[in-house]
C-alpha cells in the first residue's frame, strides 16, 4: 500500500482548515485517513503558534516506513528539518511574454543587431551625409560642388542655428563649419554639438582664415589646426578638426 502525507481540507466556506494526515494514496483527498500528524490553519497570522502544528515523531516514523509527503506538505515540514525541501519546477509559461510580444522583441533585437553591424561598417561616399554650415553662399556652393564630385550627400546651413536644427533632423556624419558666423559661430556650434551625447562623436571640420585670436580659441577647445590652401581664393584658410576629427 502506497502512503501519502498530505492535506485534508475541513472548515467552512472561505474559511479553510487543513489536517495533515497519513492516508492511502488511493483514498479521496478529504476521505478516510490512517493517522492525523498535524494541522495547518491559513486563516491566522504567519507567526501564530496554531498556524502550523506538527507531530514530528510520528512524521519521522511514517517517512521512515516509506510514506511520501506531497510537495505542499514537504515544503511545510522541510522548515522543521524533517525532509529535504522540494525544488519548485517552472511548469507554466504565464511569466513569459505572449507570442506577439515575443515576435516584437525578436524583431527589435534583429533591428538592433543590424544597426550595430551598420555602425561598425565603413560608410560609402554615397551613404555619407556632410553638413556644411557657412554664412557665405559662395563658400557653401563651392564646398557642395567639391563634395558632389566625390558622391557625398550634402546638406547646407546658412547659420549655426540652422545647422543645429539640421543636425537634430538629419543626423549628418560630418560637420563642416565656418568659424565666424553671426549668432552662433563655429566654436559655439561645436561646443553644443560636443555637449549633446547624441552628437558628441560627430567629426567637425572648421574653416577659417589665419588669425591668432581664432588660433587661441581653437587651442582652448583642443582643436588640431591644419594649414591648407583654398584654390581660387586670395586667402589661406585653416581647417580645424573639432575634438574627434575625421
Amino acid at each position: 500500500m502506497s502512503l501519502k502525507i498530505r492535506l485534508s481540507r475541513g472548515g467552512a466556506k472561505k474559511r479553510p482548515y487543513y489536517r495533515i494526515v497519513v492516508a492511502d494514496s488511493r483514498s479521496p483527498r478529504d476521505g478516510r485517513y490512517i493517522e492525523r500528524v498535524g494541522s495547518y490553519n491559513p486563516m491566522v497570522e504567519r507567526d501564530h503558534p496554531e498556524r502550523l502544528t506538527l507531530n514530528e515523531e510520528r512524521i519521522k516514523h511514517w517517512l521512515s516506513v516509506g510514506a511520501q509527503a506531497t510537495d505542499r506538505v514537504a515544503r511545510m515540514i522541510a522548515d522543521k528539518g524533517l525532509c529535504a525541501k522540494p525544488a519548485i519546477a517552472n511548469q507554466t509559461k504565464k511569466s513569459q511574454p505572449k507570442a506577439k510580444a515575443q515576435e516584437r522583441l525578436k524583431a527589435a533585437a534583429a533591428a538592433a543587431a543590424a544597426s550595430a553591424a551598420a555602425a561598425t561598417r565603413e560608410l560609402r561616399a554615397d551613404e555619407t551625409l556632410v553638413l556644411v554650415a557657412d554664412d557665405s553662399k559662395i563658400v557653401r556652393v563651392k564646398l557642395s560642388r567639391l563634395l558632389a564630385t566625390r558622391s557625398y550627400r550634402i546638406a547646407l546651413a546658412e547659420s549655426g542655428e540652422q545647422a543645429l536644427e539640421l543636425i537634430a533632423a538629419e543626423r549628418p556624419h560630418v560637420l563642416i563649419t565656418d568659424v565666424e558666423m553671426p549668432g552662433i559661430d563655429g566654436f559655439e556650434l561645436t561646443r553644443q554639438v560636443r555637449a549633446n551625447p547624441a552628437t558628441a562623436t560627430l567629426p567637425v571640420l572648421m574653416i577659417t582664415s589665419s588669425d591668432d585670436r581664432q588660433q587661441a580659441a581653437a587651442d582652448a577647445l583642443q582643436f588640431q589646426l591644419v594649414q591648407v590652401t583654398a584654390q581660387g581664393h586670395d586667402q589661406h584658410p585653416k581647417v580645424g578638426l573639432g575634438g574627434q576629427g575625421v
